[in-house]
């Protein structure tokens, strides 16, 4: 008798190709263009300040109401504030420390097309690229998540 066993297919591991240039040579930002930077990250600083106090405020009356739902979008929003207020004040003070616009692994200007569309990127196409490869290799994220106040508040003791 002949007995049909299944085939399982094993999957490949994820590969991601991207052309890489070299950004060796490549002019650094100039000064107007680092003054303008400077201007668009203190806006988007003080945008996200904005929303974490919306969120704090938000969060109250979600914990009032006994809203979990709520309290778990405010939570997903608060973190991710938090994140992005994080880079942008990293990225002000490399402004100030003279290093803005160089990446952080191999020394070499960032191109002033990827800093306008990413302005708190530490890393050239290249470096972020090996770096991203690298995390997926690894399993995932390397950063951790933060409490915000709704989880802060959730985690309280009950009175």
């Amino acid at each position: 008798m002949l007995a049909i066993r299944p085939v399982v297919a094993v999957p490949e591991e994820p590969t991601m190709t991207m052309e890489l240039t070299d950004t060796t040579g490549m002019p650094a930002p100039a000064a107007a263009q680092l003054a303008a930077v400077r201007t668009e990250l203190e806006q988007q600083r003080r945008f996200r300040v904005e929303q974490l106090e919306e969120a704090e405020v938000d969060a109250a009356e979600a914990l009032a109401a006994a809203d979990d739902a709520r309290l778990q979008v405010i939570r997903s929003l608060f973190i991710t504030t938090e994140a992005a207020l994080r880079e942008i004040n990293v990225a002000l003070a490399r402004l100030d420390h003279g290093t803005y616009g160089t990446c952080e692994h191999c020394h070499q200007p960032i191109p002033i097309e990827r800093l306008e569309v990413l302005p708190t990127s530490r890393s050239c196409t290249p470096c972020q690229a090996r770096a991203d490869i690298a995390r997926v290799r690894r399993g995932g994220h390397s950063r951790r998540p933060v409490a915000g106040p709704a989880s802060r508040a959730a985690s309280a003791p009950s009175q």
